[in-house]
């Protein structure tokens, strides 16, 4: 099977064929760890797809490298030694973001970073190293190969070459320009 064809997996739950809910046509997917999945029902009427939560209950992050800052993660960010755009781009053309790993412990195309509502998404870019993620109250844990996290304010993120990644909440949820990263 192909990669792209390899993450999810269709059959029927015959429980579920005779006393459907809002939730059941989501109960035959199985979605890899490798792939963020929006669960719900979807909504009800066109005014709710233009946003379902108010403007000012959305929190807004921001990425510490060092003494940099990457602010407006609402566009995908692609964080690496010499990173590239996916062949197939989905919505928006992410921002490509290098970092120096003088012994190329981070690779190429590390870690993709996009913030969707209140959440703050890493998805691990097929690495070799990969990421190792600590949230606050938790013992620290190695990202799989493409697998996605969702994290919060006080998380760090190590992914070589002592390059840490700290999240933080936003000081403003308008966007900002980055300072001091290179391909911004």
């Amino acid at each position: 099977m192909s990669r792209d064809a390899d993450d999810t997996v269709l059959s029927v739950a015959a429980d579920r064929l005779l006393e459907p809910d809002a939730l059941s046509r989501f109960a035959d997917t199985v979605v890899s760890a490798g792939h963020l999945a929006l669960s719900g029902p979807a909504p009800a009427s066109p005014e709710e797809t233009d946003s379902t939560q108010p403007a000012a209950s959305i929190r807004h992050y921001e990425v510490r490298i060092g003494e940099s800052v990457l602010s407006a993660l609402e566009v995908p960010v692609i964080l690496g030694r010499h990173p590239r755009a996916p062949r197939i781009i989905q919505d928006v053309s992410p921002r490509l973001v290098a970092v120096d790993s003088p012994r190329k412990l981070v690779s190429g195309s590390h870690l993709s970073i996009r913030q969707l509502g209140s959440s703050l998404v890493l998805t691990d870019l097929h690495t070799t190293n990969g990421s190792l993620v600590t949230v606050p109250g938790s013992p620290a844990r190695r990202m799989r190969q493409d697998e996605s996290v969702v994290v919060t304010a006080g998380a760090q993120v190590d992914i070589g070459d002592d390059i840490v990644l700290y999240i933080l909440e936003a000081r403003s949820p308008l966007p900002v320009f980055d300072a001091g990263l290179s391909g911004i």
